[in-house]
């Protein structure tokens, strides 16, 4: 390569991504999201919208592969242990992300600026959610958060409330009691599992 050429990073919008030397065509699912061959990394997925699924093979996925997109749900599969640094950042329509129980690790700046982003669940077993992770997710209030989990400075948006889950059962139960008066107790354990 001659010394004065200058290399410049991939547009990742853009609908060539074949120009950068990524593989093209079996490798892309119906909804224009890109794997490996062997389908086991997750390269990109700026173009996906509205409920997206990642196939159950994957156990690694590029940093940023949906920043910016369209998607407002994301399933990440359970073979993901560490969820990337601006995996969804930016993602102002996303509203919800399930974190694989086995996760251990939430990167900075994973899901920064998902500002519909309104409730999220830390599964047992993740260990650290890094500086950034969910800042300036403005819907985010409260939070539940597994015993153990060293979450950095800065890691949710200000005012946000982190609960054990013995916290957040409890701050549920008092919810339901002060919007529905005194409900019989089998009432208040179902809006406990999410079934108001």
């Amino acid at each position: 390569m001659p010394t004065n050429s200058t290399l410049t990073a991939p547009d990742y919008t853009t609908a060539d991504l074949s120009a950068w030397g990524f593989a093209l065509g079996s490798n892309r699912d119906k909804h224009g999201v890109l794997y490996s061959k062997d389908r086991k990394t997750l390269i990109w997925g700026v173009r996906a919208t509205g409920r997206y699924e990642i196939a159950p093979t994957v156990i690694k996925i590029k940093n940023g592969a949906f920043c910016e997109s369209a998607i407002v749900e994301l399933i990440i599969p359970p073979g993901v242990k560490r969820i990337p640094e601006w995996v969804c950042k930016d993602c102002v329509s996303l509203r919800h992300v399930e974190i694989p129980h086995g996760a251990l690790v939430i990167r900075r700046q994973a899901f920064e600026g998902c500002k519909s982003l309104s409730k999220i669940v830390i599964p047992a077993g993740v260990k650290s959610v890094q500086c950034r992770a969910f800042s300036g997710c403005d819907a985010l209030r409260t939070v539940d958060i597994p015993h153990g989990c060293q979450a950095e400075i800065g890691a949710f948006p200000w005012g946000c409330r982190l609960m054990t889950p013995e916290e957040g059962a409890a701050y549920r139960q008092q919810q339901v009691v002060e919007k529905y008066g005194n409900p019989e107790v089998e009432t208040v354990g179902m809006a406990l599992q999410g079934n108001p």
